[in-house]
Formats: C-alpha cells, sequence, structure tokens
C-alpha cells in the first residue's frame, strides 16, 4: 500500500523563517480547511470550499519548494504550500510574469543554472499539457476535462 502523501503548509508572515516555524503537515484539503477555519473562528470568518484556493506560485530555491500559494475569497492570503493538496488536480504553470520573477530571483541570488532548469521545465510542463489537449480535442468534446 502506498504511503499517503503529506504537504508542507507555512503560513503568511512577516519573514520567511517565521513562517518556516510553523510549518504543519496536512493530507487533503479539508484538514487544511478545518485547521485553518479554528484560527479564522475568533475572528467570525468561516472558510468554504468553494472560494478556498491553492495556486502554482512558484519555486522557492531559499527552502527547495515547488510552491503554492493558499487563499480564500474575502480574506486574502494565509499562506503557502509545498505542493497540491491530495485529491486537487494539479495545474500546469505557464511560463508568464511569474515564472519570470521566479527565474529572476535565482539570478540575482547567482542561481543560473537552476534559473534556466526551471524554465525548460515549465517550456516541458506546457509542452506536454498542449499534447494532452491536443489528443483530448481529437477524441472530441465530451473527452476534454
Amino acid at each position: 500500500m502506498a504511503k499517503e502523501r503529506e504537504i508542507l503548509f507555512r503560513p503568511h508572515r512577516g519573514g520567511l523563517s517565521e513562517a518556516m516555524a510553523e510549518v504543519r503537515a496536512f493530507k487533503s484539503r479539508a484538514e487544511l480547511i478545518t485547521f485553518l477555519n479554528e484560527g479564522l473562528a475568533q475572528y467570525s470568518i468561516n472558510i468554504d470550499e468553494d472560494k478556498f484556493r491553492i495556486d502554482p506560485y512558484g519555486y522557492d530555491y531559499r527552502i527547495n519548494w515547488d510552491t503554492y500559494i493558499v487563499s480564500m475569497e474575502g480574506y486574502g492570503v494565509s499562506g503557502f504550500t509545498n505542493g497540491p493538496l491530495p485529491q486537487q488536480e494539479e495545474q500546469p504553470m505557464n511560463i508568464d510574469e511569474m515564472d519570470t520573477l521566479t527565474a529572476i530571483q535565482w539570478i540575482r541570488g547567482g542561481h543560473y543554472e537552476e534559473a534556466i532548469a526551471f524554465l525548460i521545465d515549465g517550456l516541458k510542463r506546457q509542452k506536454k499539457r498542449i499534447a494532452e489537449l491536443e489528443r483530448s480535442a481529437e477524441r472530441g468534446p465530451l473527452a476534454m476535462k
């Protein structure tokens, strides 16, 4: 039996070291939502599943995370994870402005090879996604996700 993957969550704080001191592991979206709701209850804020988002954000070389941003409509950013949570379809990252900014961060930090590898990986992901979409289109509209 395969071990269930846990995802690490760090809250949005003033600095990275502060956030990393509060890292917690979660096995599901529901578990993370329950944790966040417990913390927000004192402010009479309740997070609904349909207003809860985990989206690709970029690679953080400081902690070696493929970072996803956790946000809630009506509240804003609550933190970051090191991947999508189980039962959540992973969305491909586009080579867009955020990826470019991530690559620039690496270059400024002297991490040239990592920047190039990140951009190449992004292009490979996009190529794979385009091929999947083309295959789905060939099978007809009902085959599309």
